[in-house]
């Protein structure tokens, strides 16, 4: 009788780490699931953010746009974005000085011609500051 209860005691034992081990199994691969959606998740946010980013970043051609259609305080501000990530271009400095002839900011254009002109000092560029120079000198003396 002895060997029948121990039998059957092993026998219970048995049945334990096996429906143990299924549980534990299955609470595993719910864990993983779990960590997968999440994952997923963050990494879809991250997507959409970094595309959205992308979205809104401006370029010259936006710039053009915006000024070919009279839209010269959104083109002078989208203008000044893009020169705060690249100061040292000569072009924008350039561009910026025409928004600012347009907009009737005659200093504000020449102090960009300048910085364009020295940043590029090609005829182009010294014409720029010398037809601007010119323009202010005669506003200046009324005629």
């Amino acid at each position: 009788m002895d060997d029948l209860d121990t039998n059957s005691q092993i026998l219970q034992e048995l049945r334990k780490l096996n429906r143990f081990s299924r549980s534990s199994t299955i609470s595993v691969i719910v864990l993983l699931f779990i960590f997968i959606a999440i994952s997923s998740i963050f990494m879809w946010r991250s997507h959409l953010r970094s595309h959205s980013l992308q979205k809104t970043a401006v370029s010259w051609d936006d710039v053009r746009c915006m000024r070919n259609s009279q839209q010269f305080t959104e083109a002078l501000s989208s203008a000044k974005e893009i020169i705060q990530k690249t100061p040292d271009d000569w072009y924008g400095h350039s561009y910026l000085g025409f928004i600012y002839l347009e907009m009737g900011s005659l200093n504000d254009a020449q102090n960009e011609f300048a910085i364009a002109f020295k940043l590029w000092p090609t005829e182009e560029n010294e014409k720029n500051l010398k037809a601007i120079k010119k323009r202010i000198e005669l506003e200046k003396t009324g005629r």
